[in-house]
């Protein structure tokens, strides 16, 4: 099987890939930042591929994208070419439930303002009245339980958090849920809000998840409550949310993905993620679109390609349904 992977010949990813290839005596597959194509080669590594790489390969049959999602540019090239197949990493899981836990801790226990207050040495938070919520005994609803949701849910579990799940079709995604933990249809939705003390999303940007949550949903949610969102921005209403924030019928959140993003190197230490004032909210903890990251990342993406690569090999991988996105 002739492979090639889009990446950055010296970067991080490149690296790991061929130390990880060392380790296990393989042979490295063929890395290149601007790939041209050719006859034979029957994978192709790149989360974005130009439309004219696909068509400059003629034995193409799939479409490996090197991270978790499905980018809307690679869903219409791929509805273009019905011959090929497209699979994805998720070897950021384990970095992403822990950064969501780390946001609804830090939004619950108000830490970032605490914090913040004592370097100023004023020890007030201690002596004042504590909004906090004791998560023990609380209820969690999981908007998507698939390879982050579910971890997502087993740590809420371990915190006495009794957890429930929204999926699109609860009988494909027992055999992620943890044990314990009932997993509804999106049409339940309206119903579990009520009683969602917690909220933590992890679902894909698809149609479907688009605007899942406007303002009306989110003032079905009990006073008080805490949102955590490290799925994608489009999911939530950006405006309703800043309103419940400020309100405070919604009582802290922790954002991870924002509807503004840095388009250029230049803009990466002057773009504010969101046209309103967020990074003004004390009962919001700000995170840049860093759930996934960490000192092994690209180590762990190494590998969960080359046991994604075997099972294209084998003739077991599982291709992503375009229209569900995932």
């Amino acid at each position: 099987m002739t492979v090639i992977v889009r990446a950055d010949p010296e970067g991080e990813f490149a690296e790991a890939i061929r130390g990880e290839c060392a380790a296990r005596g393989f042979e490295p597959p063929r890395i290149a930042a601007e790939p041209t194509g050719g006859a034979g080669i029957e994978v192709l590594v790149s989360g974005r591929p130009p439309a004219s790489l696909l068509d400059a390969c003629p034995d193409l049959q799939w479409i490996v994208v090197p991270f978790a999602g499905l980018p809307a540019e690679t869903v219409a090239a791929l509805r273009a070419r019905p011959r090929l197949s497209v699979t994805n990493l998720h070897h950021n899981a384990a970095a992403t439930t822990e950064t969501a836990l780390a946001l609804l801790l830090a939004a619950a226990k108000r830490i970032i303002p605490a914090d913040g207050a004592l370097r100023r040495g004023d020890w007030s938070m201690r002596h004042a009245p504590d909004p906090s919520p004791i998560l023990a005994g609380k209820r969690a609803l999981v908007l998507g339980v698939g390879a982050i949701g579910s971890r997502v849910a087993r740590a809420l579990q371990a915190l006495d958090v009794s957890v429930r799940g929204i999926v699109r079709e609860p009988e494909r995604s027992d055999r992620l849920a943890p044990a314990g933990v009932p997993l509804l249809p999106l049409a339940a939705l309206d119903d579990e809000l009520p009683a969602a003390d917690l909220l933590i999303v992890t679902l894909p940007a698809t149609p479907q998840t688009d605007g899942l949550l406007g303002s009306s949903r989110l003032k079905l949610l009990p006073a008080g409550s805490v949102l955590v969102n490290v799925g994608r921005a489009s999911i939530i209403d950006e405006e309703a949310l800043h309103k419940a924030l400020v309100e405070g019928s919604l009582g802290a959140a922790g954002i991870d993905v924002w509807w503004r993003m840095p388009a250029t190197e230049d803009e990466r230490t002057a773009c504010p993620p969101s046209s309103l004032p967020f990074a003004e909210l004390p009962n919001c903890v700000l995170s840049p679109h860093r759930a996934g990251h960490g000192a092994e990342i690209e180590a762990l993406r190494a590998r969960h390609l080359l046991e994604r690569l075997a099972e294209i090999e084998r003739g077991d991988a599982r291709a992503l349904d375009l229209e569900r996105g995932y």
